[in-house]
């Protein structure tokens, strides 16, 4: 009896791709391709992703170095405004501290007197609104402990001193002739107590305050340790 046999099937029908890879006509090939290119995108897409936060990372690292730049730049330029205003500022200082007299004006019982400021401006700039204080107190007598006399009530305010400029507060008052003499022959102190205020050109407050006190009837003298100020 005679067997029918059944054809074999073709070893290309189980792998169409791997001999045939351009055969188009089997469905099982182009799923394989489709399988194919979805992996390869996939990586691209991974590698892709990569990249754009390596470049996000350098762009932050960036802004930061760009942010440290600008503020190391705010500071050298706030140091370098700082050195210019301190350059560039007014500078006040006493130029004499001398007594006055009014000869004409004595009596017997008076002797009238008083004390003359001179403040000079140092600086490249105006010093403005500058305001005087002064106050008087005397040193010696009995116990010689310092004794405090009236404040000088006069005008104590100037709008401006010019650079290299000055301006002089002149403070008028009565003395007995007991104690002028004794002022005169060094056996009482006056002291003259002085505070001046202004401001710069570039606005900013400032201050200085010392005493000064008499030799005889002489030019006063400053009292070390007793300067205060900017």
């Amino acid at each position: 009896m005679a067997l029918s046999q059944q054809p074999q099937e073709s070893p290309l029908y189980k792998q169409p791709c791997r001999n045939t890879p351009e055969d188009r006509q089997s469905d099982l090939c182009a799923q394989w391709k489709a399988v194919d290119w979805t992996k390869m995108g996939t990586i691209v897409a991974i590698f892709g992703t990569i990249a754009l936060l390596f470049q996000i990372r350098l762009g932050w690292e960036a802004v930061k170095d760009t942010g440290k730049a600008t503020k190391a730049m705010h500071e050298a330029n706030e140091i370098a405004r700082e050195s210019m205003e301190k350059q560039l500022r007014a500078y006040l200082d006493f130029d004499g501290v001398r007594w006055l007299r009014d000869e004409k004006r004595d009596a017997a019982d008076r002797v009238r007197c008083g004390v003359q400021v001179c403040v000079r401006n140092y600086g490249h700039t105006p010093a403005n609104g500058v305001v005087f204080g002064v106050r008087y107190s005397m040193r010696g007598g009995e116990g010689s402990n310092v004794r405090p006399l009236a404040e000088d009530p006069g005008s104590n305010n100037f709008e401006m001193i010019a650079p290299q400029d000055h301006a002089t507060k002149n403070g008028l008052f009565d003395i007995p002739p007991a104690i002028w003499a004794l002022i005169g022959d060094d056996k009482l102190t006056f002291i003259t107590h002085v505070h001046v205020k202004y401001a710069d050109a570039f606005g900013r407050p400032h201050s200085l305050s010392s005493d000064f006190e008499s030799q005889g009837h002489g030019d006063m003298t400053f009292v070390d340790g007793s300067r205060k100020g900017d």
